[in-house]
Parts: structure tokens; C-alpha cells; sequence
């Protein structure tokens, strides 16, 4: 190769020569050669390859026609027939029918010969019968015709068999097969030299001409196309039918009984007479290529021929190229450039990719192989073919590329040139070493090879040798799905090993490492994570891969966010699903698709998780709200109470959820339905403007009037009335005495506010109204200050206490931004610092982070947290505050329940035990204590109750 390197993928052998005793060349000896007199050489020969077998025939200056049928499976067959020794049965031109079994000869007479190629070489019936079989069938001509020079095989569209004959006088003669008479005769100007079929299209045949002197014509022969009913125009638009093809027509030349204006009959002269023209097919398409013998380019055209005719791709090859055959990936030219020997010509094998001229480059490029082969200058024959390999697998171990080859056919000799080596298994071999594999992608554009495919295939060799990360990296150099990665290493049952492995590079930031890129590392553990909780489910293991799936999720942020949602709702996994869609913002896009799946149902901690006000908009907004008529009945409360605005949609439903719901939550709907509260007043002046005005003199109606002076009145007939608001509320107060009369330990809560000094009631309402917000905190060795709802952490960096991700071990940070929350659109409302842990108290839960080496974060394990993760068993649990111990931590609910975990050993969780929680726990013997401030030491926890009493928990 010119500009690459390239292994040797073809040998060039000499099937046989037409002169005894003739040397070898490419390493096959002579299969045959006829009997000669004296030089003996090769005139016309035709190649056909079919299905089931493929036929060369040659047509010898002695006298014989020599037949070669090489079947797909079996060895070739070789006949050599005496031909008519008289000078008027002289062979002039041959041609194969497109399934070669018939050879048809066009004689010195003007006769046309036809040769059952089958019958006498395979001994089988060919599937069309022209004449006999065992002999030469003769159709001679009514009147004579001039000496033919070209002749070509047509099949027509209506089922007919055609030979056309072009002469030295611009005759075209057509003979038809089965009625055995010249079916045509058209006469156009100048000497034929040579005639091809082009289809156009399936629906449109033309017979192309080369007339001496370079000229070229094109007729056309037949065409079908569809004949419609008789329908006018305006029938069709007036009453919107559609026209339906009545029948298929064909147009052919053969029908008109004298054709003196041939079908179509055009010129096309852009080609100059240096060049050389030829039909080829190349991708499943019809076309003719041009080969400019001064400049060694190579164009190839379709036959649409027309005078703004463009090639549709072009090629430079070497100077001297004499013919070329183009092929998908290889194109085959034959040159004559050694000056010591002339009668020696070139066989040069290039890359169709390489050889490509672009504005890039015009220079000849990427010729894979040469071959110098000794014979005469005259080229009689050139095809390309699709088989012919030989020495390549056929066990299926191995996808195998099929480059083709071609015959070569000249005055004394025949030659092959076919593949002999798999240039996938080069590829591979070349793939598995890393310092080759530049130069085996390189080879594999060369050759346009499945690159893809085979590092898929390289990436499975190495998977099996257990080589995980370089399995990775040829994986991703496949550009494969993430699933089928997991497929092939849950075929050796390695998945739990690939998930530990990437773990590790993912959290060390060396996923590009692994892979080449940290995102590709990440879909892959993602698909990973699916995988082992689905097989997992049930187990304890199960549950322990949920959390680090969980983790995953909300720490890392380079995975493909929709095709880990799909995964995810295919799984039923929607705790997590949930948990991606507010880390990457992906709410309204994750309801709209389960919406569409018809699974709107969601777990109470999904539910809890998403009562907040960053998310309730969107949430009843999706599905015309019914996720809200989902929810449980303290859940539905946290939505009313964060958007009061969605509570007249709404209003019948709180109705009927009123008597399930427990004292806690109907104390919080009261205060919300409170006409005095602010919160609801907007609703009933709205109620109250949009009512006929009427004097009534109804406390909670005067509250209402009150408000509503000085508004005009607004038309809204939907909107609830006033009374209903107050049936609401009326019914909510009788439950809810209801329920605290048969929970005698409720009946000492106030529901209201009074105006006398603060006692249990007003501290009761304050604790459950308003969090303990704390705006400075200081741990052992880091603080944490929030400014204008920004949180800043500073000070050591061990364990990820500050909270900004993973930064080098024993560091001092300056003051910096938690990024984390701001990403998450989280509002940060508190914070505390403990010895190797901070939390933080937000709008939409509990998130902490740091060193959980006692369970002290709360996410069930014991795993350290560089950024912000938030605590999912708080999430519907109301805190209103947060307070951090040395190694254990604290919260506490708007019901006035506490809730601690961590470190035990003291009995500072006082939950009547010394050992560690990992999990935020309820501290059952404070329910009963009305509990108002939280407070936490290095070994001993403290509270504050409602009636100003102190309690301690230590040893």
C-alpha cells in the first residue's frame, strides 16, 4: 500500500494457458491446454457467474471453443468443441444468458449460434430450452445482414429472450430465441464496435452503442409503468378518490413492425477517445465507468445519460491504467508500466476509500497489492467476481469479509485473482495488540471493514480471558450498547465483578481509565446496576445494591439520563427513577412517560419526596392532576399547605379523605382552612366576591366580608362557593375531635393560636409552623455558614464533609459554594456540623454528607459522602429541625417526634440500646413529651419539651 500498511490478502494464479508446456505463474500449474499446432491464442472469451456455478468460455484461433463450468461445491468441468471449420462460420462475437447455460455466437454469416453450455459440460437440463441439447442450434437470418462485431443477451420484461447483434454498418439486429426469426432490424449511423444492456431503472431498459471513433449512443428498448382508469382531474379533486393503477403497461421496442426513428435513439458525447468505457455493477447498481487513459482517473456514472451528467464518485489510480473493474471495496486495474518488458502488464489492487478523490486529496492512493504477470499486450478479457476465495473460514468462529477477485483473460493464458487471507482475522490480531491498533482501524477503512463488529468481536476473545479492562475498551471502541456489555459479561457470570470494577473507577475518578471517557463508564455501571437489582430482588444483597444504586444516581451526573429512565420504568424501579429525575431535572419528562404507560401509582416515599414546592407545581400539573388523587392523605396535606392555590381543584377530594386522615395531619389542615390564616384568605375573597352580596351575619362570613372591602367582584361560576370552604372546615374540626377523643394523649394540643401569653399551645404551634433555621455551624475541624440561601463550607477535607465532591484527602478548602444544592435546586434552610459529617435542613428534605463510619448520615450503610445526598427515610416525615453530635445526629418532626442515629454506644440515641443505627430511628419514649428543641453533644443528646422541660440521653 502506498499509504498504509496492509498484509498480503491475494494471490494472482494462473488457471491455465492455451500452449503446452507454457511456465507457471502465482503458484497453480496448468489445468489444461488444447491440442496446438502452432501459436495458438485466445480471441473472444465470455464470464458468467450465476448462483449455482459460474462459466468461462474461450474462443481459440485454432479452430475450438473451450467451455469451463466450475459449480459452487465441486471441481471445475472443462469441454473443448470443434467448431465449424468453413470461414462463414467464423466466430465473430459470443455472449452468456444471465444464467449461464446458453452461449450464443454471432458468425462471420450473420447467423447467430446457440450452445447448450449445461447439457454438454454438467449433464443436466438447463431451465430454458433454446434448441437441442446435445448440439449447435442455428437461427439464420430471413435476408442477409452485415458481419457482426458486438453482441449482447436481453431478457425482457414480458418474458421474451433476445440476442442483439451490433455490425460494421450501424445495423442492430434482434434475434428472438424461441420463434428461432429476427425479431428487429434498426439501422443508425456508424461503424458499432460495441453494445451493453443499462438498466435504468427496473422499469426502463436501454441498449448503449459505442461507435467508432468514441461516439456513444443510447436507445431505449422497454419500459413499464402503470396505466390509470379513465378519471378526469376534477372528478378526482371534487370527490378526494384515489386514482389506483389499472394495469401494468409495457412499452417495447419490439412491438412497432418498422422502427425507422429507434426508441429514444440519443448521443452522449462528454467522453473524449482516450477513454475507456465499460458497464459494471457496483452496489446493487447499473452503471458505466470511465477510465481516461491519459490520466488514470476513474469515473463512474449512472445511466441517467443527460448533458448535466455528473460521475457519481471518481477515483485516481496509477498512470498507464488500461481497464479497471470497481467493486465495493476494491478496484482491480490493469496497467502496462514495465518499460524493460512491455509484453508484461500490472495487475494493481486498490482501495476504493483511498483512492476516492475528494477536495481533499487527488493523488493515487492505497493500492493494496501488485501482481506483475508475463504474457501478451493484449487484454481479451476482464471480470470481477464475488467468490473464488480460498483457505477462509466457513466454521462461523469468525465473521469472514468476502473482498472478490476477478479473471483475467489474455491471448495465451488465464489467470485468477482471489483472496487467500481473512482480512477480519488480520484485523483482530491487530486489534488485541495495543500498539497496533491505530493501524488497525487504519486497515479496516482501507478494506471498509465492520470495525464496529469486529472490536465487538475482540472485545468478547478478551472478556474470556478476563482481561476486564482492555474488554472495556474494545467495547467501547465497538460503539455497542451498554446492554449487550452486561450480556457478555452475564454469559461468563461476571456482572457482580464488572460492577465492583467500575464502582472503583467511576468514585476514583478513573472511569477514563477504564474506558477511554468517565460517561461511557457510568451508562455501563448504570445498565450494571439494573441488571444485578433485578436478579437480586428479594435478597438482602438486594436491598444493600438498591442503596448503591440510589447513591449512584444522585452523585453522578454523565450517564445517559432517557435511556436510564426507560431502564428504570421497565424495571419498576421507582424510587430510584424518581431520585434520577430530580437530580437531572427530569420531572415533568418522567410523569409525561409514566402517564403514557398508564402507571401512575407511586410509593408513599415517592410520594413524600416529591411534597415540596420544587416539585408540587409539576406534579399537578401532570396527568390534569391525577397524581395528587394518588397520594396518601398526609402526603395530599404537604401539597395543600406548599400550594395553596391548586385547593379549590381539589376541595371534594379533602372531603372525602378527611376521615383517613390521622390527628397530625387534620391539626395542619386546619390551620390551613383557618379564615384568619393568610394562606386561605385569597380563596375566600375570591369565594366571597363571586357570590350575590347578602348581609349575613356569620362569624366566619364577617371574617370574609371584612377582607373582601374594597374588591371588585370576579366571575368565576367553576370556582367553589364560600360555603363550601366553611363545610370544609367545619368537617375537619369535627373529625378532628373526633379522633383526639378517642386518642385521650392528644386532647391537651391547642389547634389555634391565642393572643395571651405564650403557653403549650403557642409553643406547640410555633414548633409545628416554623423550622429552627441555623445559619452558622462549626464542627471539629470545618464550618459551614449559609448567605442568602447559599450554603459555604470550609476548613478540612478529609472524609468529604465540605461537601464539593471528591478533593484530595487532608486539604484546608477556603470558603466554597456547595454546588450540589444549587444544581439540585435545592433551598437550604438549616445546618449543622458534626466531628466528620454535616447536615443540612432544606424545603425538600434532610440531605447530609461527610464520613458515615458510625451510620451518622443515615443512608443505611456506612459508606462516606462527598456530596449533599438527601436522607430518604425523613422525607416524609415533616423535620423541622437538625442537630449533628460528635458521630450521631438528630431530627425532629413537626408532630414533635425525635428521630437519632449513628453512634450508640453511650445511649445518646436514646432509643434504650448502645448500639449504632444506620438509619434515622424514631425515639418512641419521647412521644409523649411534646418535644420543641433538639440538641446534640460528643456522647449525650438533650431535648426541650413544650412545658419547658429538659430531658437527657447519655450515660
Amino acid at each position: 500500500m502506498d499509504d498504509c500498511w496492509c498484509p498480503i490478502l491475494f494471490e494472482c494464479a494462473r488457471l491455465f494457458d492455451v500452449q503446452e508446456n507454457a511456465p507457471g505463474a502465482g503458484g497453480e500449474t496448468p489445468s489444461y491446454s488444447v491440442d496446438s499446432q502452432s501459436f495458438i491464442g485466445i480471441e473472444l472469451c465470455a464470464w458468467r457467474e450465476c448462483s449455482g456455478h459460474n462459466v468461462l468460455v474461450l474462443v481459440c484461433n485454432n479452430g475450438y471453443v473451450l467451455l469451463r463450468v466450475l459449480p459452487t461445491h465441486g471441481k471445475p468441468t472443462i469441454k473443448q468443441l470443434k467448431w465449424y471449420e468453413t470461414r462463414q462460420q467464423h466466430i465473430l462475437a459470443i455472449t452468456l444468458d444471465p444464467g449461464g447455460e446458453w452461449l450464443a455466437c454471432s458468425c462471420l454469416d450473420g447467423g447467430l449460434y446457440l450452445v447448450p453450455i449445461i447439457s454438454l459440460t454438467l449433464e443436466c437440463a438447463p431451465v430454458h430450452s433454446f434448441g437441442v441439447l446435445d448440439d449447435v442450434t442455428v437461427i439464420q437470418p430471413s435476408k442477409k445482414i452485415a458481419s457482426p462485431t458486438s453482441i449482447v443477451w436481453w431478457d425482457t420484461m414480458d418474458q421474451k429472450h433476445i440476442c442483439i447483434t451490433g455490425s460494421e454498418v450501424g445495423e442492430i439486429t434482434f434475434f428472438d430465441l424461441k420463434t428461432k426469426t429476427v425479431a428487429l432490424s434498426v439501422l443508425v449511423s456508424g461503424c458499432i464496435d460495441a453494445v451493453y444492456l443499462a438498466c435504468l431503472t427496473d422499469s426502463t431498459t436501454y441498449l448503449l452503442m459505442g461507435l467508432r471513433g468514441g461516439e456513444w449512443k443510447r436507445m431505449l428498448l422497454e419500459e413499464h409503468y402503470h396505466e390509470a382508469p379513465d378519471v378526469s382531474y376534477a372528478d378526482v379533486t371534487a370527490n378526494d378518490f384515489e386514482v389506483v393503477p389499472d394495469d401494468v403497461v409495457i412499452k417495447s421496442c419490439l412491438d412497432q413492425d418498422e422502427l425507422v426513428d429507434p426508441f429514444d435513439l440519443k448521443n452522449f458525447s462528454i467522453f473524449c477517445q482516450l477513454t475507456h468505457l465499460r458497464t459494471q455493477d457496483w452496489r446493487r447498481q447499473h452503471l458505466l465507468t470511465s477510465l481516461n487513459l491519459t490520466t488514470g482517473k476513474l469515473e463512474a456514472y449512472s445511466y441517467n445519460f443527460d448533458l448535466r451528467l455528473e460521475p457519481l464518485n471518481a477515483y485516481q489510480l496509477i498512470s498507464g491504467a488500461t481497464d479497471a473493474l470497481l467493486t465495493d471495496r476494491l478496484i482491480y486495474a490493469v496497467s502496462h508500466i514495465d518499460v524493460v518488458d512491455p509484453c508484461s502488464f500490472t495487475l494493481s489492487l486498490v482501495s476504493t476509500q483511498k483512492a476516492l478523490v475528494t477536495e481533499l486529496h487527488d493523488q493515487s492512493q492505497g493500492i493494496i497489492q501488485q501482481f506483475t504477470l508475463p504474457s501478451s499486450p493484449d487484454l481479451v478479457g476482464f471480470y470481477s467476481t464475488e467468490g473464488g476465495g480460498i483457505g477462509l473460514p466457513t466454521d462461523g468462529s469468525l465473521p469472514v469479509t468476502h473482498l472478490g477477485g476477478c479473471i483475467i483473460v489474455t491471448k495465451t493464458s488465464v489467470y485468477q485473482c482471489r483472496q487467500i487471507y481473512c482480512p477480519d482475522s488480520i484485523f483482530l490480531d491487530m486489534a488485541l495488540s495495543l500498539k497496533e491498533q491505530e493501524k488497525a482501524e487504519d486497515f479496516g477503512i482501507t478494506l471498509k471493514l465492520d470495525i464496529c463488529g469486529l472490536y465487538k468481536v475482540a472485545a468478547e476473545r478478551v472478556l474470556e480471558q478476563r482481561n476486564f479492562s482492555q474488554a472495556l475498551k474494545l467495547f467501547e471502541l465497538s460503539h455497542c450498547r451498554p446492554q449487550h456489555i452486561i450480556q457478555s459479561f452475564a454469559r461468563i457470570k461476571k456482572v457482580p465483578e464488572l460492577v465492583k470494577y467500575l464502582h472503583q473507577a467511576v468514585y476514583d475518578d478513573t472511569g477514563h481509565a477504564a474506558l477511554g471517557n468517565t460517561k461511557q463508564a457510568q451508562d455501563i455501571l448504570f445498565q450494571c446496576f439494573l441488571h444485578e437489582c433485578l436478579r437480586l430482588c428479594g435478597t438482602p444483597d438486594g436491598c444493600m445494591m438498591l442503596d448503591k444504586f440510589s447513591q449512584f444516581i444522585t452523585d453522578k451526573f454523565l450517564y445517559d439520563q432517557s435511556v436510564a429512565m426507560e431502564g428504570l420504568l421497565d424495571c419498576g424501579l421507582k424510587e430510584q427513577l424518581f431520585e434520577l429525575a430530580k437530580a437531572h431535572n427530569k420531572l415533568q419528562e418522567v410523569l409525561d412517560t409514566m402517564v403514557k404507560r398508564g402507571c401512575i401509582d407511586l410509593s408513599p416515599s415517592v410520594q413524600a419526596s416529591l411534597a415540596s414546592r420544587q416539585y408540587i407545581s409539576t406534579v399537578s400539573e401532570a396527568a390534569d392532576g391525577h397524581y395528587l388523587y394518588q397520594m396518601m392523605p398526609s402526603t395530599f396535606v404537604r401539597f395543600l399547605i406548599t400550594m395553596p392555590v391548586i385547593i379549590p381543584q381539589y376541595l371534594n377530594h379533602i372531603l372525602t379523605l378527611l376521615p383517613n386522615m390521622n390527628v397530625s395531619a387534620l391539626i395542619r389542615l386546619a390551620n390551613l382552612f383557618d379564615p384568619s390564616h393568610s394562606t386561605i384568605q385569597p380563596l375566600l375573597i375570591k369565594a366571597h366576591t363571586s357570590r350575590p352580596r347578602s348581609h349575613s351575619t356569620g362569624s366566619l362570613v364577617s371574617v370574609a366580608d371584612s377582607l373582601s372591602s374594597g374588591i371588585g367582584a370576579v366571575d368565576d361560576t367553576n370556582a367553589p362557593k364560600l360555603d363550601e370552604y366553611i363545610e370544609v372546615f367545619l368537617t375537619i374540626l369535627i373529625i378532628l375531635n373526633v379522633q383526639r377523643g378517642r386518642n385521650p394523649a392528644t386532647r391537651r394540643r391547642g389547634i389555634f393560636p391565642v393572643n395571651s401569653d405564650k403557653g403549650e399551645n403557642e409553643l406547640y404551634s410555633e414548633a409545628s409552623q416554623w423550622t429552627q433555621g441555623r445559619v452558622l455551624a462549626c464542627g471539629l475541624n470545618h464550618a459551614a455558614l449559609l448567605v442568602n440561601g447559599d450554603l459555604y463550607t470550609w476548613g478540612a477535607t478529609k472524609n468529604g464533609k465540605l461537601g464539593h465532591g471528591d478533593i484530595e484527602e487532608e486539604q484546608r478548602s477556603i470558603p466554597l459554594r456547595v454546588e450540589t444544592f444549587l444544581m439540585l435546586n435545592v433551598h437550604v434552610l438549616s445546618v449543622t456540623c458534626g466531628a466528620e459529617h454535616t447536615i443540612a435542613l432544606c424545603q425538600e428534605g434532610v440531605y447530609s454528607w461527610g464520613s458515615s463510619s458510625h451510620g451518622q448520615l443515615g443512608h443505611g450503610d456506612t459508606l462516606k459522602r462527598s456530596r449533599p445526598v438527601q436522607i430518604s427515610t425523613l422525607a416524609d416525615k415533616g423535620i423541622i429541625a437538625v442537630e449533628c453530635g460528635q458521630y450521631h445526629s438528630l431530627a425532629l418532626s413537626d408532630d414533635h417526634s425525635v428521630w437519632s442515629w449513628g453512634w450508640g454506644v453511650h445511649g445518646q440515641l436514646g432509643l434504650q440500646s448502645v448500639d449504632e443505627k444506620l438509619l434515622p430511628t424514631h425515639a418512641t419514649l419521647l412521644d409523649e413529651r411534646n418535644v420543641s428543641v433538639i440538641s446534640a453533644g460528643y456522647g449525650h443528646s438533650a431535648v426541650l419539651t413544650v412545658d419547658v422541660r429538659t430531658f437527657c440521653s447519655t450515660y
